[in-house]
């Protein structure tokens, strides 16, 4: 599958927040040293103040208009039990999960690759 022809959003803008402070049309992250109030795209489904609390971390891009939105958010995750070469996790979406200690880090290119695949980013705003 080729990558779609007008993709409003660059990808490289992809980057990481920390949630402050949620509200149901936008929330405040901390990002690059400071916080910043960011509106959430039409991807990420209502109710947000129930489903988004301070302390996730989210993935943020800019929209065509230059404004940030959140396109994702990570859910949380506790770390049962951890050896040299793989993790245990409880996740409350999916129950205990093994990973490997390389997976653990948040990668913002499979969350490109997602948007990517759907064809999601000219519908952000």
């Amino acid at each position: 599958m080729g990558a779609p022809a007008n993709r409003g959003v660059v990808p490289a803008r992809l980057r990481r927040g920390i949630v402050l402070r949620v509200e149901e049309n936008a929330c405040e992250i901390f990002a690059h040293g400071q916080p910043r109030p960011v509106r959430y795209a039409k991807s990420v489904p209502s109710p947000r103040t129930e489903r988004i609390s301070p302390g996730h971390l989210v993935a943020v891009a800019t929209a065509p208009d230059g404004s940030e939105l959140v396109i994702w958010r990570w859910y949380d995750a506790v770390v049962l039990g951890a050896d040299a070469a793989l993790i245990r996790l409880w996740e409350p979406s999916h129950g205990e999960v093994v990973a490997r200690a390389e997976d653990a880090d948040v990668e913002l290119g499979e969350v490109e690759r997602f948007y990517d695949e759907r064809d999601l980013w000219d519908d952000l705003v």
